[in-house]
């Protein structure tokens, strides 16, 4: 995008707002005891709605911007007098809070709580730094994605599998991002640990619904990750463990600029020979052996008072082999991501800005496998570069926003060499796939209208399969609208409503007897038109002392929706993987209920889920509907945390939820020599229902103004239940040259009790 193009974007949409030109009010302050003049740490600064915003840190300072001069923050501490503060307190190094004799646990229930009571979004989850930071620990990681996952409406996968299902949608129609970067495959292998480091993130925002107009072509969730702040002082946290070691810091290089950089590698690999090598009691599975490593590295840079400057970095790794000393069966694979972005933000006013963004991801995945004497090597890559300019305007009743995006997609969906005792075979691959997408994008959202407010957005895209844009052939141009109300019954109920359109020109071949994160996409063209989805959703919020209850239904019916003939590999070695697709409709609908409480040092979280899907093609099945792959009937999740004392705090976490489905072949066939399974019908068979517990200890061994350390300790899977991660077919070659299949159950993870050793310092 050349620099003129630019500059006019900027200002055809900064034309159709009003200019302000009052200058931002910061506000840097350290909260403090009122009597001792000592710091508080861990308090809570709310805004107008008490919803939280932010935290002090461990040496009790915080910092806010005020964008409205008129804006009125509150201070809360449990056992202190909350503190109202304007723009005059902004002037003030300290600021300090009166102690009670009584606390105040229901404002404290109330500022986390009604978050999802005043908000005018549907199926939304916010997280603040401290709720991180307090986020159950699961392997002696604060994971937020698997947190995330707890919630209603998000089936996990199956242990082994990448990713997550929402309200009906594949893993495929999830959106993930990295301080606006988009990140293409977010799982290690086993679901143990995801790619994010949750030390590293400042806040995040999760989506089923009521999605901003600025994320398109993912029909089914949007997460949104932001990393940490620019510090005042050096901080960070290193974190060894007995599975994985992590380590984050923070640094305040000078007045204008700070680096963040953060990384993780696990042990599995090392570690392995510990435990016992048999089918029962194996850490991964029988000889299989697996490593991963991620690091994030961001550098901003302040360029004045209006302009800031970030540079972005993320990476990943992941190897896994199985094999057996006989190497009559083989496998290895490995998967990888790199994440490059660069954003430019300009603070036009108070009340006005603008960002633009230049973002590049490139994904990779590599498997081998042999077989008897027939072997094959399978790579793809998946590679997008984006372009986006967005304008943001506030006011004292609404909020608009609107903006431009262009992608450049490059798709290798898959490129395949097999052998046959060694002699090459003839595979077709199918040429390198490419598209370019246009959007423009606004929105508005009412900021206070009494008990009513909404939201209200359009995308409108153009899509383009080919190398060139072009506007006559191969290309699609649809429009997204999104439509969110909301309506306060009183302080202590509300109820919601949302509808959105939006289409994905992305399919996922998804092979169901495939487990590991293999991702084979492919890009809408003449034939794989792009699917579409309508998404109806209500929502009642109920507000009491010590819970809250959310409850929801959701309607979800995609269109154009694919899958591949038989989900198996076979369908790879066609030469044009676009003749394997079928393409029908998915319908999807559910119940929703989420209850949390606080009740003193006690806090938990029940999360239910009632869902139904079905797929229908025409060209399977005889026209009949039946069961995807991702339809989990039931799921439930409970997790408690009690604080003993200052020093203690114990978790658990229990998890249930119906087994995916797959198909399961019912026969093998010998053809020219290879051996050939055959399926009767699509996912005719269901893995065992997945259940495991979790529990975990923390304990505080030291705290100071500069840092604080703690033990934790975590038992994973507790009574060594055996989820499935693969169900693997052997074929045995029999004397009279028969073949015989034999069904193995394949488990990652028994009981497995690790130890991390946490240091914090400020």
């Amino acid at each position: 995008m050349t620099k003129p193009f630019f500059i006019i974007c900027v200002s055809i949409l900064h034309i159709f707002c009003t200019k302000v030109f009052a200058q931002s009010v910061h506000l840097k302050s350290v909260l403090a005891n009122s009597n001792t003049k000592k710091i508080i740490k861990n308090a809570y600064i709310l805004n107008a709605n008490n919803i939280i915003i932010d935290s002090t840190s461990g040496n009790g300072k915080f910092e806010l911007i005020f964008t409205n001069p008129k804006g009125i923050y509150s201070l809360y501490k449990s056992n202190y007098f909350v503190k109202k503060i304007t723009i005059k307190d902004a002037y003030k190094d300290t600021i300090y809070l009166n102690p009670i004799q009584e606390k105040l646990s229901e404002i404290l229930i109330q500022s986390k709580r009604q978050k999802q009571l005043l908000n005018i979004e549907t199926g939304t989850n916010y997280l603040n730094r401290l709720e991180i930071k307090n986020i159950p620990s699961i392997l002696g990681d604060q994971d937020i994605l698997k947190y995330l996952a707890l919630s209603p409406g998000i089936q996990p996968s199956m242990e082994g599998q990448s990713g997550f299902f929402v309200r009906g949608g594949n893993s495929s129609m999830n959106y993930f991002e990295l301080d606006n970067m988009y990140l293409h495959q977010i799982n290690h292998l086993g679901g143990l640990y995801n790619a994010i480091n949750s030390d590293m993130i400042q806040s995040v925002r999760f989506s089923k619904s009521s999605f901003d107009a600025n994320f398109g072509n993912r029909m089914s969730s949007v997460t949104e990750m932001k990393s940490l702040k620019k510090p005042k002082h050096l901080n960070g946290k290193i974190s060894l463990g007995v599975l994985a070691s992590r380590g984050t810091i923070n640094i305040p290089i000078n007045e204008t600029t700070s680096l963040l950089l953060s990384g993780r590698r696990t042990y599995l690999d090392l570690i392995k020979n510990l435990f016992s090598n048999d089918n029962e009691n194996s850490l991964l599975y029988k000889n299989t052996n697996y490593s991963f490593y991620d690091y994030y590295l961001k550098l901003k840079k302040s360029m004045g008072q209006k302009s800031s400057l970030n540079f972005k970095i993320f990476k990943t790794k992941d190897n896994y082999l199985r094999d057996k000393p006989s190497a009559e069966s083989f496998k290895k694979g490995s998967w990888s991501n790199i994440v490059l972005g660069t954003d430019w933000s300009y603070l036009f006013s108070e009340n006005s800005k603008n960002t633009f963004q230049i973002n590049y991801t490139g994904y990779s995945f590599n498997f081998s496998e042999k077989l008897l004497s027939y072997d094959y090597d399978l790579n793809n890559y998946y590679r997008r570069f984006s372009i986006e300019n967005t304008y943001y305007k506030t006011s004292t009743l609404f909020n608009f926003s609107a903006g431009i995006n262009y992608n450049f997609i490059k798709n290798n969906t898959k490129n395949i060499e097999a052998y046959y005792n060694d002699s090459l075979l003839n595979v077709e691959n199918s040429p390198v796939q490419n598209s370019n997408i246009i959007s423009i994008y606004a929105q508005i959202k009412s900021v206070s209208f009494n008990d009513f407010d909404f939201k209200l957005g359009g995308r409108l895209t153009h899509y383009n399969y080919g190398s060139k844009i072009d506007f006559t052939t191969n290309n699609y141009l649809r429009f997204d609208p999104r439509l969110t109300l909301s309506y306060n019954i009183n302080n202590k109920q509300s109820i919601k409503f949302s509808y959105q359109n939006i289409h994905q020109f992305l399919h996922q071949t998804t092979i169901t007897s495939f487990s590991l994160p293999s991702d084979f996409y492919l890009l809408s063209n003449a034939t794989a038109k792009p699917q579409f989805n309508h998404m109806f959703n209500l929502e009642h919020v109920v507000f009491l002392k010590n819970l809250s209850l959310t409850s929801g239904f959701y309607y979800n019916k995609v269109l154009n929706f694919s899958e591949l003939k038989n989900g198996t590999l076979n369908n790879l070695f066609n030469s044009n993987v676009y003749s394997e697709l079928v393409f029908g409709k998915l319908t999807s609908y559910g119940l929703e209920l989420s209850l949390n409480t606080k009740i003193k040092n006690v806090e938990g979280n029940i999360n239910y889920t009632f869902s139904d899907s079905e797929v229908q093609f025409a060209d399977l099945n005889d026209n009949l509907p039946f069961k995807p792959v991702f339809d989990r009937p039931h799921n439930l999740n409970i997790s408690l945390s009690y604080n003993i004392n200052k020093r203690i705090k114990l978790g658990g976490l229990f998890m249930f939820f119906s087994g995916q489905n797959y198909s399961e072949p019912t026969a093998i066939r010998i053809i020219e020599e290879l051996p050939v399974l055959e399926y009767s019908s699509t996912n005719n068979n269901r893995f065992p229902s997945y259940h495991r517990l979790d529990l975990s200890i923390n304990y505080k061994l030291k705290e100071t103004k500069k840092l604080e350390s703690n033990l934790n300790l975590t038992i994973y899977n507790c009574y060594n239940r055996k989820n499935p991660f693969y169900i693997n077919y052997e074929s045995t070659r029999n004397t009279n040259s028969s073949i015989t299949l034999t069904k193995e159950n394949l488990y990652l993870f028994p009981i497995i009790p690790t130890i991390n050793w946490n240091l914090t310092f400020f």
